[in-house]
């Protein structure tokens, strides 16, 4: 509760500062406006206060199994590095990297971190620890990424073994399908096409192990299939 009858906003160089002047009103409480003595003015005995950091975002989307996060802050004055760290339940945090702070700045400053997760189908959460020159320190929001994760179930077949029709599924996007193939246990190739199917008829096909594969544009995903009773 404030006591004072200035305050004003002050740059010095990169520093953008309060100047306050104190002084004591009868009932010993400010409740602001001229009628309390606010004036915009540094007259008198001041106290100069520093800025904290001030936090204009911090967002997070997952891209190809990895989590981008980027912040941004609008105004830094003493600050060291921070400090991002992640949690899977939203209680219990670990350390995943530091990162040096421009320091003194009153303009935007941009930042950003990949993060790649430990392979488990989970949504992590993230925050930003700011630590000062002298060693204080201010959480940020906490925000929540839901899983980007395993490629394994993207594709699956069912049933399998199988006789007769077989289904396939794919939870990615179709368009991103080039080449839909099945290749017996050498490498020959019995059926492909320029399209995911979500079904087929391998009727033809002699009891055995085959393996059915999708070629994406930037990777392929590949799924054993039995046919008949083989084992």
């Amino acid at each position: 509760m404030f006591t004072s009858t200035t305050l004003k906003k002050l740059t010095l160089g990169n520093l953008l500062c309060l100047c306050i002047s104190l002084s004591a009103q009868s009932n010993g409480i400010f409740h602001g406006g001229i009628s309390d003595g606010f004036a915009m003015s540094c007259a008198g005995t001041t106290s100069v206060i520093a800025m904290p950091v001030t936090m204009v975002s911090f967002d997070g989307v997952c891209n190809k199994k990895q989590v981008q996060l980027a912040w941004r802050t609008a105004v830094e004055i003493n600050s060291s590095h921070f400090i991002l760290e992640r949690s899977y339940s939203g209680t219990s945090w670990e350390f995943v990297s530091k990162i040096n702070s421009v320091g003194n700045a009153a303009h935007l400053s941009r930042y950003s971190f990949n993060d790649k997760l430990d392979g488990t189908n989970r949504r992590a959460y993230y925050r930003l620890k700011q630590v000062d020159n002298d060693g204080n320190n201010e959480y940020s929001k906490i925000i929540k990424i839901e899983a980007c994760q395993l490629e394994a179930v993207d594709f699956s077949i069912y049933p399998n073994p199988a006789q007769g029709k077989i289904n396939f599924v794919y939870k990615g996007n179709p368009a991103q399908v080039q080449s839909f193939e099945i290749c017996n246990m050498i490498g020959e190739v019995l059926y492909t096409s320029n399209q995911f199917e979500s079904s087929l008829n391998i009727s033809t096909l002699p009891s055995g192990v085959y393996f059915v594969r999708l070629g994406l544009i930037d990777k392929s995903l590949t799924q054993k299939l039995l046919v008949g009773n083989s084992n």
